[in-house]
């Protein structure tokens, strides 16, 4: 027979109620087929089945096998059937002996599969890039990261248990991994909440910070990401991303609720105050200017009245007592130059 197939599994989703299920490629012998299933549950792993089924038509050249259940496959759960052969080689040709054809390609079949069994291992291998230069990565190398993922896992449950996110006063930090791909524009889900516009969002990607538009000048490629929720009252746990994200790619939450815990009203009164403070400054301001060309003009007045006096004694030395009254307006006017500059004083003050 020839082998026409590139694949030796398949996979199937339970839907509760289907329970034979075909398989696509040959197989000599039941015992070639090996049945797995994962539930539909979170943390749930392979397990392999050995009872509760039957295998039909595995047997040299048939081309219709199929396996059927005692019981419908759940729905959700995944069924996985795999063929796996021994790494022998069962022909045996006598020497002087016949020379069958059927034989001979039996075993390029079987050399075949044995081929595509590799192939579908290394598929789930992990290897290293064609382009490596030096030592591939070692076992040691790969417990390390093991370990650094665990504890970034462990962190991220305790920040998931901690963090109170729908009420309260809280800063949290929630490390993750991308566990689905984002292109630039597109929506990054967060792992926790958060109130836009009320909370203050922090995004690192890969160690680095993200500069969010809410902080930047709104030029193009100044941000790397912006809030999508409007409202301070509802939370959140979305924004939009302006730059590609991959699988397995290392992200950092942080969220600083400086305001959550206070009482809005309050957070008005001090607003108002403010802005009254600071028209109050305005107008405090504006009167010291006033007073202080008031002051300008008095003494100038002095000044004037001065020199009247001085010119009517000069000139006319009978009329003393007019020198004297222009005197005397003179250290009126000086006088209330005084006053005026005073009261720029005490309004600077």
């Amino acid at each position: 027979m020839t082998i026409e197939t590139q694949s030796n599994k398949v996979q199937y989703v339970g839907n509760g109620v289907a329970a034979a299920f075909p398989v696509p490629f040959p197989a000599w012998k039941p015992e070639h087929l090996h049945l797995y299933v994962v539930e539909n549950r979170k943390n749930a792993r392979q397990t392999e089945m050995t009872t509760g089924f039957t295998i039909t038509g595995a047997a040299p050249g048939s081309k219709s096998v199929s396996v059927t259940l005692t019981q419908p496959l759940a729905k959700g759960t995944t069924l996985t059937i795999l063929r796996r052969l021994p790494y022998t080689q069962p022909m045996d040709l006598a020497n002087g002996g016949a020379f069958n054809a059927d034989t001979l390609e039996g075993s390029d079949d079987n050399l075949e599969m044995q081929i595509q069994q590799l192939a579908e291992t290394m598929d789930r291998a992990i290897l290293a890039p064609e382009s490596l230069d030096g030592d591939p990565p070692t076992y040691q190398d790969l417990e390390d990261l093991l370990d650094q993922a665990r504890a970034a896992a462990d962190r991220a449950q305790a920040a998931a248990d901690t963090r109170g996110l729908a009420s309260g006063a809280y800063n949290v930090r929630i490390p993750w991994i991308a566990k689905t791909a984002v292109a630039s524009g597109g929506v990054l889900t967060l792992p926790g909440n958060y109130y836009p516009t009320r909370d203050v969002l922090m995004l690192w990607y890969q160690g680095a910070f993200c500069s969010p538009r809410t902080l930047m000048v709104e030029t193009a490629g100044a941000y790397q990401y912006e809030e999508i929720g409007t409202d301070r009252n509802i939370l959140s746990n979305t924004v939009k991303a302006h730059f590609p994200i991959s699988v397995g790619d290392l992200l950092d939450m942080y969220v600083v609720s400086s305001a959550a815990g206070l009482n809005l009203a309050e957070l008005e009164d001090v607003l108002a105050e403010a802005i009254n403070s600071r028209t109050s400054a305005a107008a405090s301001a504006t009167a010291a200017a006033n007073s202080a060309a008031t002051a300008t003009t008095q003494a100038n007045l002095a000044k004037i009245s001065a020199t009247q006096a001085a010119a009517s004694a000069t000139a006319a030395q009978p009329p003393a007592t007019l020198a004297a009254a222009a005197a005397a307006a003179a250290q009126t006017h000086a006088a209330e130059a005084r006053a005026s500059a005073d009261s720029v004083a005490e309004t600077k003050h």
